[in-house]
């Protein structure tokens, strides 16, 4: 089973979508309804990463991760899958939101 999403999958009624991008690139535009968590990728505190994640957790819904282009999102899904968290990974990223879907973003 893939943990990717492609960003013509997402649909905000199936999945909480996690924004991990540095503040500076969320206070840029974000994505609507997007749950927030600004992560500095040269220490990332995985046990805090996890406590959050459980926070934004939803009935029903996976986490869905996301970067600007997919591949800081794709390396802490690969981390998370791998100590047991139940995670998906946006395809693309933010990017893939300003291509495809724009009405979703806020800026």
């Amino acid at each position: 089973m893939s943990y990717n999403v492609s960003i013509k999958d997402y649909n905000e009624n199936n999945f909480t979508l996690v924004d991990i991008r540095t503040q500076a690139e969320i206070n840029e535009f974000y994505v609507k309804n997007s749950k927030l968590l600004a992560l500095d990728f040269s220490n990332l505190d995985l046990a805090y990463i996890k406590d959050k994640l459980l926070s934004f957790k939803e009935d029903n819904k996976e986490i869905l991760l996301m970067c600007r282009s997919g591949g800081r999102s794709e390396y802490l899904t690969q981390i998370l899958l791998s100590d047991g968290v139940n995670v998906k990974n946006l395809e693309g990223g933010i990017l893939a939101f300003l291509q495809e879907k724009p009405a979703l973003i806020c800026k």
